[in-house]
């Protein structure tokens, strides 16, 4: 054989090579569930391998790799033993001798999972002539078809033969295996990186439930003649990449060893933190595979409903698993000429099929480094200034608004009559519907605690990536968007925001020097007030109120550029407290303003898009972007 792996899949069946006793009550349920009883007075499963001089090399087979001892047990079995020639069950016993002298377990052996066990199954299994075509399971838990001539297209030239622990088929010729998406990536060496990274996760537990108890030892310990392994993966299930499960239907685009390479070298500058990260160079390297990783896997399964075909489009196993996300993770027109399907190499598997990329057809722009938002009420994200003794004393109102389906608002203008000259209000009513425009119908409202104070509030944007450059918008509503009937708002609600905005970088050195006030990258140990106000970025000119000050339309929902591309230095992705890239937003209105402005901040979320270029970040349109207005 080409390369033999050694294969960390679900292990279903592990057998103890072990003197028995007689069956219990406890064997007899585990195991007898076929159709007909065996005969405890036939030839056992080895008896009849034994008497049978075409089954000759098969049997060499058996004894090297100790399962001779396993069909000369009470266990009960069925077994469709293959004439095979002396040459190919040579070839089996070195590969199996190969990898126990490399000190792989007899349950992660090759030729015991591909070849010795794929001709095997619990239960009495026969056929007859009033069986349906099905599928049955074998001990490497693989299900194959089962007919009343062959199994998995293999004629029987033996069927039906009792034996005192099971029942005996002989087959003219191997089982095929029949690799699931897992298996086949370990199998070629040209995609050893992506394999090797998924084996790093692999965890054996003891299913105690389903594995049959012998009884005690010596020490008091439960000793297992039937010991059911079951195989976790951590990473495949933090992905819904469950490439390794028989029952499961996968596409999985498999990077070759070049690519994965090159892409690591592309990922890596996202994952650069600062030095106080424990273990950061570790974060780095990990989170850099488990980004390629994270795109790899398409579920055939929802890819083909009555509502959706993967002609059409197609959705990784990360589509819209998180909130805070704008829905990516979804491929238009995968088998057009522009399409991540079109032209690969694909290989047919188990549980679905591996297509082969060698040019790195996933964008980390639709997997990973893609636009986030925060909810503006997100008590994590936020706080709040306090006092200036620092006794802890809120300075600012803190209210939630809920937000109606829709509402009317009545528009007037005053006109004049041409004959008469005399003046009248002419107006209509607008249904405005706010549940296409304010996300979870909700907006934080921010008021200082006294009337004619400044409202003010800080944001840190959570996992951003270093070495990109970022927009940042924050949607801003009116006060009209709170009331049910915009007729009982208070004037004063109806006025624009005229507000700044501090930027704040946390740096890997804290300053030393305190008078350096116009530099925007302030260190975390440094107090937030401090940073300078950000101009108007070119792209918010309809926000604009000079040349540092922001506002907002009156009576609408603005999203508002309140920084545009800004270059980041480190990234803050995965952590919980780490956060790099800080936001002050303060209302700048004197009190003899008031009529002229309303001093309440009103957001309903910020949005984060990273960019790789600064070009690409001041080119960007947002309003061309429908996913972002909702």
């Amino acid at each position: 054989m080409k390369k033999y792996s050694n294969y960390f899949s679900a292990l279903l069946a592990g057998v103890a090579l072990l003197g028995l006793p007689a069956c219990s009550d406890t064997w007899d349920e585990h195991y007898n569930g076929g159709d007909i009883a065996s005969t405890v007075d036939a030839p056992s499963l080895l008896a009849q391998v034994e008497s049978d001089a075409s089954l000759a090399n098969y049997l060499k087979v058996l004894r090297a790799t100790g399962y001779d001892k396993v069909l000369g047990s009470p266990q009960t079995l069925t077994i469709w033993a293959p004439v095979i020639s002396e040459a190919r069950a040579n070839e089996l016993i070195a590969a199996y001798q190969a990898e126990k002298a490399q000190g792989i377990k007899d349950e992660d052996n090759t030729i015991i999972k591909q070849f010795v066990r794929n001709h095997m199954a619990l239960y009495n299994n026969s056929v007859s002539k009033s069986l349906r075509d099905t599928t049955i399971k074998m001990l490497n838990g693989k299900y194959l078809d089962l007919t009343k001539t062959a199994i998995d297209g293999k004629n029987f030239l033996v069927s039906n033969s009792p034996a005192s622990n099971g029942i005996f088929y002989k087959v003219g010729e191997e089982v095929t295996f029949h690799p699931n998406i897992r298996e086949y990536l370990e199998l070629h060496e040209e995609f050893d990186s992506v394999a090797s990274f998924i084996k790093a996760y692999d965890k054996y537990e003891l299913n105690e439930n389903q594995s049959v108890q012998m009884g005690l030892d010596s020490l008091g310990l439960t000793v297992y003649a039937d010991s059911v392994m079951d195989l976790s993966n951590e990473l495949l299930g933090q992905f819904g990449a469950y490439i390794h499960r028989e029952d499961s239907s996968y596409t999985f685009m498999a990077p070759t060893n070049e690519v994965w390479k090159r892409q690591y070298e592309q990922f890596n500058k996202y994952f650069n933190y600062i030095s106080t990260v424990n273990h950061r160079d570790s974060m780095q390297v990990l989170n850099t595979r488990r980004a390629i990783f994270r795109g790899l896997t398409f579920n055939n399964r929802t890819n083909n409903t009555t509502k959706r075909h993967e002609t059409d489009s197609v959705t990784n196993t990360q589509y819209v698993n998180f909130t805070g996300f704008y829905g990516l993770n979804m491929f238009e027109r995968p088998w057009d000429a522009e399409g991540i399907y079109n032209g690969l190499d694909t290989a047919g598997c188990s549980n679905g099929r591996v297509m082969k990329d060698t040019e790195g057809r996933i964008d980390p722009r639709k997997t990973l480094t893609y636009a986030r938002y925060i909810m503006a009420n997100r008590g994590n994200y936020y706080w709040i200034p306090q006092d200036e003794k620092g006794q802890g004393v809120q300075q600012q109102n803190i209210t939630t608004r809920a937000v109606p389906d829709s509402t009317l608002v009545w528009h007037n203008q005053l006109v004049t009559d041409e004959e008469t000259g005399f003046e009248y209000l002419e107006g209509s009513y607008e249904t405005i519907r706010w549940n296409e425009q304010i996300k979870n119908k909700s907006f934080l409202e921010i008021a200082s605690i006294t009337t004619t104070g400044n409202a003010e509030i800080y944001y840190e944007l959570p996992s951003t990536f270093s070495g990109v450059y970022y927009n940042v918008y924050a949607v801003m509503c009116p006060a009209i968007a709170g009331f049910t009937d915009a007729d009982f708002a208070n004037p004063q609600d109806t006025l624009p925001t005229r507000f700044q905005v501090y930027y704040m970088e946390r740096l890997d050195k804290p300053r030393t020097r305190k008078n350096n006030a116009d530099n925007p990258n302030e260190d975390v140990n440094y107090p937030a007030s401090w940073g300078t106000a950000l101009d108007v970025p070119a792209q918010a000119e309809q926000y604009k109120d000079g040349g540092k000050y922001f506002k907002t339309i009156p009576n609408k929902v603005c999203i508002v550029p309140i920084d545009i591309a800004r270059p980041t230095t480190f990234s803050s992705f995965g952590l919980t407290d780490e956060y790099t890239m800080r936001y002050r937003i303060i209302t700048s209105v004197r009190s003899s303003q008031l009529k002229t402005w309303t001093n309440k901040l009103r957001i309903n979320r910020l949005i984060y898009i990273p960019f790789d270029t600064e070009e690409e970040a001041k080119n960007f349109d947002l309003s061309d972007l429908n996913d972002y207005q909702n």
